[in-house]
């Protein structure tokens, strides 16, 4: 049910709700707020989707990165690519770091989540040279 506080606006239904005029309370606020605590929930929810689809990202991109790094064979390309690399994967620790806190996982799933974002490029230049 809507509620509207001036009489010109409540001239016709608002897409086929009831309106009623009169003045807001404390309790019809009250009820919408807690009305709001399911969108924490979506919240929530949209946290751990976005944290486990960064995460997915930067095992994939730091898979390729690793790669790449594996499969160059100059020194004069492996030092700056091998700097760039630790400049870039600290800033992804920091981005990564900040959504798993936000989507409150517990501390098992937390740490298995950063293993595999430490594991990866190691492992993608281990493939690479190998």
């Amino acid at each position: 049910m809507l509620i509207c506080i001036d009489a010109k606006c409540c001239a016709e239904p608002y897409l086929g709700q009831s309106v009623e005029t009169g003045t807001i309370y404390a309790s019809d606020f009250m009820e919408s707020v807690q009305k709001s605590g399911d969108d924490e929930d979506e919240s929530g929810i949209r946290h751990v989707v976005v944290s486990q689809v960064l995460e997915i990202g930067i095992i994939s991109h730091s898979i390729i990165t690793g790669l790449l790094l594996g499969v160059s064979q100059s020194p004069c390309t492996i030092r700056p690519l091998l700097g760039a690399l630790s400049f870039h994967q600290f800033f992804e620790g920091f981005a990564l770091g900040g959504c798993i806190s936000q989507a409150k996982f517990g501390n098992l799933h937390s740490t298995v989540m950063a293993c595999f974002f430490v594991v990866t490029a190691p492992l993608g230049a281990w493939r690479g040279a190998s």
